[in-house]
């Protein structure tokens, strides 16, 4: 395999590995919405019992999962450069013909380093992401847990 085909398979992997914590992270904020809707839409916590705690515990738990799920599907460009051609916040920084001419006049080898760099900072989003989807999902457990352990305790209770 060739080092240019190397770098775009790469990219692309990357690419699809980004969009797909993007569709976990909105498939936890959708579901955790939807629980939250359905199970503390009617309900009032007056903390009375164990079954309330559990309640409380559970709502705060899945809110801050639907806060960290969306900052996880934030876009970000992760360089901080004022204008490049690779980033598309960079880019927008510049002119049409500004950037149209930069393309034109970069090396083929500067084009691989800058995609080879592009590629790097992919790798340490897709790193954060799924670092914070892996939270989100063991936060969603808890509070899963929590619901669960409160509805045995209605039924205790009744």
């Amino acid at each position: 395999m060739k080092k240019d085909e190397y770098i775009k398979l790469h990219q692309s992997y990357l690419n699809e590995y980004i969009k797909f914590a993007d569709a976990k992270a909105l498939a936890i904020i959708s579901i955790n919405g939807f629980i939250l809707n359905f199970n503390f839409s009617k309900r009032n916590i007056k903390f009375h019992n164990t079954e309330d705690i559990f309640n409380f515990t559970a709502f705060i738990l899945l809110i801050i999962t639907i806060i960290l799920a969306a900052f996880a599907v934030y876009p970000r460009t992760n360089n901080r450069s004022e204008k490049g051609i690779i980033f598309w916040d960079n880019i927008n920084s510049m002119g049409e013909k500004e950037f149209i001419e930069k393309v034109k006049f970069e090396k083929e080898e500067e084009l691989l380093e800058k995609t080879i760099q592009q590629n790097y900072f992919l790798a340490k989003t897709a790193s954060m992401k799924y670092s914070i989807i892996r939270k989100v999902f063991i936060i969603s457990a808890l509070g899963y847990s929590c619901l669960l352990f409160s509805s045995i305790f209605q039924i205790i209770c009744s």
